[in-house]
């Protein structure tokens, strides 16, 4: 048998097999420190992959049912102490990829782990014509497992000291199989039943093995582990890819990391995992086991490569895009390489910055995004901005009408100094807190109510919040340099915060329930004035404001305006649907381009009286 492994999958050097559903049926070489991915058809055709790309020739060739994993479990370790690949069939028929592989490896010798259950005897007896068989099965699981403990034991193993792991599931058992290859020890199976567990009770007795137990003790009890004479315990995680993690760190001096093997174990995708764990039993190395491409537990794994795999590893996820998706392998390339990878959730934003790097395809590099400081992804569909953290040289960002809801990813991007995110679904704003290079911020029309937020965005010149849902405006009282103030359409009754914003030109408070404006007095550089629909009566705050030349004061309780005649710089005025009826105030206004008096107390002779006043000025009465 030939031990010559095919130039390696460029493989991460990571401790823990990596489970996948599909190989390549020529899977791409990558350099040193990448990662290679093996995927074909289906698992059976990925099994034959794995075989023919790591074995040139085999003598000995393990076979295990590609339906069910109860008896495929013990399977790793035998391979390991072979040096044969596991092959893949169905019960009642042998899978073509795997027959092809037989012949392709010249074997001589099949192992058949299982019963008939597993694998019918149909299959059995057209194997005999070709092959000697070798038979390890039992009743169930455990049976299968001691079958195969005492022939590694006839094959030379030592039994004096053994792994046990639960039995109940496939994924403990695949993911600490390599380790148990990497430390030349048998894998015993375990559950909690004395009778089901005694022929392995009798197997620990007989060669007085030192047992190490990795699980929690609800997978195998303190009782279970002192009955086998347990001698040490590696605990278990919450669920299998925890203990992946876990059972890595415990045992990362045995490992070898000039290969890793990543694979996805996620649900009852055991047929890659077990194929995973064959090939990485054979040189030791280890196995990751990934869950879905957002889950937390995927997020962890890639964390254990980037903090615990050497750079020259190499990396090799078995399955397709499928089961590891493009954008998962394109993370692990990026923290190997030295050249982070980014993705984004939604490929509209994604379509968007591929835009503005003239990129729309290829993988993308940190170094790509980092070059863009200017990005408009208006009226995409937009949704999740997950991804746009990585670009951390925007100045100006336009975001607005989407379909946004969580802006926490922008928290990192300190060089904004424009941000619109206006007419999208925004309700907490927490994520601009530490923006403090902001000068321009568009965030009308969402569901805002808490602006708190905002309170130290102190180099704000123009805020826009209108059309939203804000009653409290305490946290724009420091804001200090604000010069443009947009506030309509909300739910604002309460206006002193904004007494020491001296530097306003431009404040809209239209559609509020504002009564007192007092405060406004001292906003003397106010040229804009936007007053309309609210509940003002007494405007007399207004006449020191000289530097008024729009002002609107529409639809409010207002009767005296002779205040207003100190506004000599006024162009545009507005009083519509008020209770006016003396309006002799407004005839030193003779710069007055515009005037809305409509729904009024006017008498005609005032009206004919102002006219004379201001005679250049389009005045409104009906």
């Amino acid at each position: 048998m030939s031990k010559k492994i095919l130039k390696p999958l460029a493989s991460l050097g990571i401790m823990s097999l990596v489970i996948i559903t599909v190989l390549s049926a020529n899977p791409v070489k990558a350099s040193v420190g990448q990662v290679t991915r093996i995927s074909g058809a289906d698992r059976y055709a990925t099994a034959a992959q794995v075989a023919t790309s790591n074995w040139t020739t085999s003598d000995n060739v393990v076979l295990v049912s590609g339906e069910r994993y109860s008896d495929a479990v013990s399977a790793s370790e035998l391979a390991k102490r072979l040096d044969a690949p596991i092959l893949l069939t169905t019960a009642d028929a042998l899978d073509p990829n795997t027959s092809a592989a037989l012949s392709s490896l010249e074997a001589k010798n099949v192992y058949v782990i299982g019963g008939n259950a597993s694998i019918s005897q149909d299959v059995r007896d057209s194997l005999k014509s070709k092959y000697k068989l070798t038979e390890l099965g039992g009743a169930n699981r455990y049976e299968t497992n001691m079958a195969v403990a005492t022939e590694l034991v006839k094959l030379g193993v030592d039994p004096s000291n053994v792994m046990m792991v639960g039995g109940e599931g496939f994924s403990d058992a695949l993911s600490v199989a390599p380790i148990a290859s990497a430390k030349g020890q048998i894998l015993l199976l375990a559950n909690n039943d004395t009778s089901c567990m005694k022929p392995a009770i009798d197997f620990v007795t007989k060669n007085k093995s030192k047992v190490t137990v990795v699980g929690t003790t609800n997978v195998i009890s303190d009782k279970m582990y002192n009955t086998v004479n347990g001698t040490s315990r590696v605990n278990g995680g919450t669920d299998r890819f925890d203990t992946n993690l876990k059972g890595l760190a415990a045992f990362s001096t045995t490992l070898n990391f000039n290969k890793v093997y990543i694979v996805n174990a996620s649900n009852d995708g055991y047929a890659d995992a077990l194929v995973a764990s064959a090939v990485a039993g054979k040189t030791g190395a280890p196995l990751v086991l990934l869950d879905s491409q957002t889950s937390q537990a995927t997020a962890n794994a890639i964390d254990y490569i980037k903090t615990n795999i050497p750079k020259t590893s190499d990396l090799n996820v078995i399955g397709g895009t499928g089961v590891v998706t493009n954008d998962t392998v394109d993370i692990i390339n990026g923290i190997i390489t030295g050249k982070p990878i980014v993705s984004f959730k939604d490929k509209n934003l994604e379509e968007a910055v591929r835009d503005s790097i003239d990129k729309p395809n290829g993988t993308l590099y940190k170094s790509d995004v980092e070059k863009i400081t200017v990005l408009s992804a208006q009226d995409r569909g937009i949704k999740d901005i997950s991804g746009i953290e990585n670009l951390t040289n925007l100045q100006s960002l336009a975001l607005y009408s989407n379909q946004i809801s969580d802006i926490s990813m922008v928290k990192d991007l300190t060089n904004l100094q424009e941000l619109n995110l206006a007419d999208n679904k925004i309700s907490d704003i927490n994520g601009l807190k530490g923006l403090t290079n902001l000068e321009f911020l568009f965030l009308a029309d969402n569901q805002i109510s808490d602006i708190s937020g905002l309170k130290d965005l102190t180099n704000l010149q123009t805020l826009y919040l209108q059309n939203n849902k804000i009653s409290d405006i305490n946290g724009l009282k420091d804001l200090t340099n604000l010069q443009k103030l947009l506030l309509e359409n909300n739910e604002i009754s309460d206006i002193s915060a904004l007494k020491g914003l001296t530097n306003l030109e431009s404040l809209s408070l239209d559609d509020n329930k504002i009564s007192d404006i007092n405060m406004l007095k001292d906003l003397t550089n106010l040229q804009n004035l936007f007053l309309a629909d609210n509940e003002i009566s007494n405007i007399s705050a207004l006449k020191g404001v000289t530097s008024l030349q729009e002002l609107y004061l529409d639809s409010n309780k207002i009767s005296d305006i002779s205040e207003l005649n100190s506004l000599t710089n006024l162009q545009a005025l507005g009083l519509s649907s008020n209770e006016i009826s003396d309006i002799k105030g407004l005839k030193d206004l003779i710069i007055l381009k515009f005037l809305d008096l409509k729904n009024n107390k006017i008498s005609d002779v005032d009206k004919a009286s102002l006219k004379n006043f201001l005679p250049r000025c389009t005045i409104i009465y009906e």
